[in-house]
């Protein structure tokens, strides 16, 4: 089918505000629903979730960084079981093994290597701060009530970039229902990480961004109808996004720095030149303002702490190098214990997108491929350096954990997809997907440990799972039909051997057969 260009009237058909109150309501509703089972059973708080707890209440009650007495005071235990409990006949969270769960157990801090006296994390501050408020209300249960909030707030975003791309209602809706209720989203919407906050601030300043670099090319062009322009509130909303990205985590700097590079260069080649300006002098002001105080802050937090302005490499794990850097170049996509592909395939629709584009680059719209260069610009870079983490997986986590922050870009191409590239093949394949990433979802519900895998021989617990629900997938060991990046599955069958090849090219040949006809002559 025929590529058609971006409808002019695509920004100016906005969704109603109670459209927008469904999307984030029905969102929140669903997340807090299951909170409580939730926690009932991932429960303590595990892996560095407990730090970033640590750290707020560190923030509340001492009103300072310095997290020394926290660890001697044995501040984890205001949310920690007791040994008992672990021993009770219903108990359903994480085994006690390796738990501090008595006043005679430590915690080993997760501290920095600081040039100043004392204990400080090497996390990233700014979940911490967002949740304080929250912890000294109800603790957990109410930090975990405003995680579901904010991730209600990205499934919103989620909703809008797909109405902006496509100005299709059911569009944004499948868009919304399959990326806002399966993995990563959706499991990491109950966990305190703060690539789930990434990922809102990221997606929410790409769309600001993305508003202003279409108006630029709407008036190189004197189109009649142009994109609305960003006013006061939402230039200091991004801002806000921006300054606050280094602060979840020091690699977000990364993601910052294309996202401004993308709001104030964004369609000025594909336009021409264009104007230079991103919104009204006051919005421009609440911009400059807003995130320069939050960066500078950063800064002298970084000079404080270590004497320069950039944290020490000590504080992270290393890097691979070029030999083992396909191994996680190809294992954050398809590894099937952390793979984005594994529990939510529906996003390779939108990858396929992409390289289509990429390959007809030259007949296409020039909004496409200044979308589509910006893209590049925003994921290309973080991928790349996660992939090249030593344990770019996350260790233990649900999966996909270092790719949420980008992962939500991928609604504009999957929305562009499923407006302009019509095929039956695609149809089958998105109800498949859907269905598979919906299963995953409903099988965490049941038990959400299962979310949760860890780096040993044995298949992700999800196949485990059916294994142990179906003889015939136990019988042909349905672990080993899938690739496994981190380990090696045991026990081995011949279908292993063949699984990482055999997966890449079947992503290949899908994508490539899902958008077939993209890439012909349209008009810029």
């Amino acid at each position: 089918m025929t590529a058609q260009p971006t409808r002019p009237d695509t920004f100016a058909a906005a969704p109603t505000l109670a459209e927008r109150l469904a999307a984030w309501g029905l969102a929140f509703a669903f997340y807090a629903a299951l909170s409580p089972h939730f926690l009932d059973y991932l429960k303590p708080p595990t892996g560095d979730e407990v730090f970033y707890l640590i750290t707020a209440q560190s923030i509340l009650y001492d009103h300072e960084l310095d997290e020394t007495n926290q660890y001697v005071e044995k501040a984890w235990l205001e949310y920690y079981p007791t040994c008992a409990e672990f021993r009770e006949p219903g108990w359903k969270g994480f085994s006690p093994v390796g738990i501090p769960c008595s006043p005679d157990d430590l915690l080993p801090p997760q501290a920095t290597h600081t040039q100043r006296p004392g204990t400080y994390t090497k996390h990233g501050l700014g979940l911490s701060f967002i949740i304080a408020p929250a912890y000294a209300l109800g603790r957990r249960l109410t930090v975990v009530l405003l995680l579901n909030a904010l991730a209600a707030l990205l499934a919103l975003n989620i909703f809008l970039l797909a109405w902006e791309a496509s100005g299709r209602r059911r569009v944004a809706w499948l868009c919304w229902a399959m990326l806002s209720f399966a993995a990563p989203v959706f499991i990491y919407a109950y966990l305190i990480f703060p690539q789930p906050v990434g990922a809102l601030c990221v997606l929410y300043a790409f769309r600001r961004a993305r508003c202003v670099a279409a108006a630029r090319m709407a008036a190189a062009v004197n189109a009649a109808t142009q994109p609305p322009a960003n006013s006061v509130l939402q230039m200091s909303a991004v801002a806000l996004c921006l300054g606050m990205l280094p602060w979840l985590h020091n690699l977000y700097v990364v993601l910052c720095a294309a996202l401004v590079a993308y709001l104030y260069l964004g369609g000025r080649w594909a336009a021409g030149g264009g104007q230079l300006r991103v919104s009204t002098a006051w919005g421009h002001a609440a911009l400059l303002v807003i995130a320069g105080v939050l960066g500078g802050l950063y800064v002298a937090r970084l000079v404080y702490l270590y004497g320069v302005p950039w944290p020490p490499a000590r504080d992270h794990d290393e890097f691979n190098g070029l030999l083992l850097f396909p191994v996680g170049f190809f294992g954050l996509l398809f590894d099937q214990k952390y793979g984005l592909l594994m529990y939510n395939p529906v996003y390779l629709v939108a990858l396929a997108w992409l390289f289509r584009l990429a390959w007809s680059r030259r007949s296409l719209p020039r909004a496409w491929r200044n979308e589509f260069l910006w893209l590049g610009v925003l994921i290309a870079p973080y991928y790349l350096i996660v992939a090249d983490y030593s344990r770019w997986w996350g260790e233990w986590c649900p999966p996909a954990r270092y790719l949420l922050p980008v992962a939500p870009l991928l609604t504009l191409p999957l929305a562009r997809a499923l407006t302009h590239a019509e095929s039956r093949l695609r149809t089958w394949y998105l109800r498949v997907a859907a269905l598979w990433a919906w299963g995953i979802s409903l099988v965490f519900i049941l038990n959400p440990i299962l979310s949760y895998n860890w780096e040993d021989p044995r298949p992700c617990k999800v196949l485990l799972w059916l294994e142990d629900h179906s003889a015939l997938c136990k019988q042909i060991a349905l672990g080993n039909f899938f690739p496994y990046y981190v380990n090696v599955i045991e026990p081995l069958t011949p279908v292993y051997y063949c699984a990482h090849a055999a997966w890449l090219l079947l992503a290949i040949w899908l994508g490539w057969r899902m958008t077939r006809g993209v890439g012909v002559s349209v008009p810029a």
